[in-house]
């Protein structure tokens, strides 16, 4: 993989808009549902949502699970675990390569501090960059 090739930048930024359009596409207030509900609309709307999910791999399926299901504690072990993980790793390219961006992430990663409010971004951002760099 070419380290230059690599914009950190950018794959936050489309990650976090991803993260944030499947975390506010809340659903409507249900309204009462006809006995006789036609198992056509039931097939269609399970094939929509399949349609939008279906290029989640298993791993993004599990995080998203973990991230739904997470206590704040476990989100910060899963933000501190990610972050180390992806400095360790930019630092091990860092050494073998003097290029400015990777000195820039390492900055960025560090300043990192986990915050309940945007834990879920957060946590997901570091996913893909561990990802991206693997």
């Amino acid at each position: 993989m070419d380290n230059e090739s690599i914009d950190v930048d950018k794959m936050h930024e489309s990650f976090e808009y991803v993260l944030n359009h499947i975390k506010t596409n809340e659903p409507k207030p249900q309204k009462q549902v006809p006995e006789n509900l036609n198992e056509e609309v039931i097939e269609i709307a399970i094939n929509k949502f399949n349609d939008k999910y279906k290029n989640l791999s298993e791993d993004e399926v599990k995080l998203f699970k973990k991230l739904v299901e997470a206590t704040d504690d476990e989100k910060k072990e899963l933000f501190e675990e990610y972050k180390a993980e992806n400095l360790q790793t930019l630092t091990s390219l860092s050494e073998a390569n003097t290029s400015q961006k990777l000195e820039q992430s390492i900055e960025k990663i560090n300043e990192m501090v986990f915050k309940p409010e945007s834990a879920d971004t957060d946590i997901v951002s570091l996913y893909e960059l561990k990802k991206g760099l693997s």
